[in-house]
Order: structure tokens, then sequence, then C-alpha cells
């Protein structure tokens, strides 16, 4: 078992005397259950995965997915405790969405090397873009292709604006053309 305590496709894979694909084609429910395993096998797949902790690999999961059910917000400037306004109440109320959703969220804070609204390394299906000021911030959003709603900012050409208000409502709301 890795260091971490958490286990690997292989780790499973060695426990249950199955190669790593089968592992990964049963915890995926790759093809529906159309693959040929016993179900015996799958309950022993299942079983040693949740003793061992397992979790899927975003960065491999992120390799063959054509969806990667994974949200970047970009643009935020920290965590603060102490300071909850509109914007950080839809921020909130946008990620309890896409968890319902069944999304990921990835919340990217601006390092000195990248500029705020950078693409973020891992592919993303959506991006949340809080507070661009500038267009030229969002360059990089519009010529990714990847759809993006900027809260409380500016938004370019692909993309959609979305301003809260103090009672976590929206004071507007305009849709770029798809």
């Amino acid at each position: 078992m890795p260091k971490n305590g958490k286990g690997t496709l292989l780790d499973i894979a060695r426990r249950c005397d199955v190669s790593q694909s089968t592992v990964s084609r049963v915890l995926s429910n790759s093809r529906k259950g159309r693959f040929s395993v016993s179900e015996e096998v799958r309950q022993r797949i299942l079983s040693v995965a949740e003793e061992l902790a397992y979790r899927p690999s975003m960065a491999a999961r992120n390799l063959t997915a054509s969806k990667t059910k994974l949200v970047a917000i970009l643009g935020l400037e920290g965590i603060y405790s102490d300071r909850i306004g509109p914007v950080e109440e839809a921020v909130t109320a946008m990620a309890e969405s896409l968890d319902r959703a069944g999304y990921e969220i990835c919340v990217s804070f601006p390092s000195k090397r990248h500029s705020a609204f950078a693409l973020p390394p891992l592919r993303v299906d959506g991006i949340v873009a809080v507070g661009a000021s500038r267009l030229s911030d969002l360059d990089p959003l519009d010529e990714s292709g990847i759809p993006y709603v900027s809260l409380n900012g500016l938004s370019g050409t692909r993309g959609s604006s979305v301003s809260p208000d103090d009672a976590r409502g929206y004071l507007s709301c305009t849709q770029a053309p798809i």
C-alpha cells in the first residue's frame, strides 16, 4: 500500500489477482457492466477498493475522459475567514450547486508567476472567473474555448457574467452567445 494510506489500482489488482484494466473498468462502471467479469470478482474489487480507501486520480481521469466534471474557480485573492460578502456568498452558492450536479471544484489562487486568470494545469469543463477588471485578463479564457462565467466582473466574447447583490441574488445576468 502507498505511504499515504490510499490504495491504487495496482494495489487493488494485486490483492484481487486481476489486471489493472479490469479494476479500472469495474470501478468506473465502464461499458455499464457489459464486459466479462463475474459478479464475485466485481464484488471483491469493490470491497478491496473500499478497504484501501481508493480514490480515483483526477489527473489520470483527466487524460482519458471526454468530460472531466471539474470546474476551476480563478481570480480569488485568498481565503479570509472574517470576510464574507456577496462575492464570497455567490462563490459558495455556485460551488454548492456544482457539487450537487456532480462536479468537482478546483480553486486556484494567483501566484506571482501567473495571471490570476491563467488557465489551470488540469483540463476542466468550465471556469468561474471572479472579479475580472480588464478584458485582456480574460483573453486566455476566450481563446481556450472553455465555457466560463465571470462573477462580479467583466466577461469577454465567449463568457457570461453574473453580478451578485447582498441578498445572495443577482443584479444582472448576461448570456454570451453559444
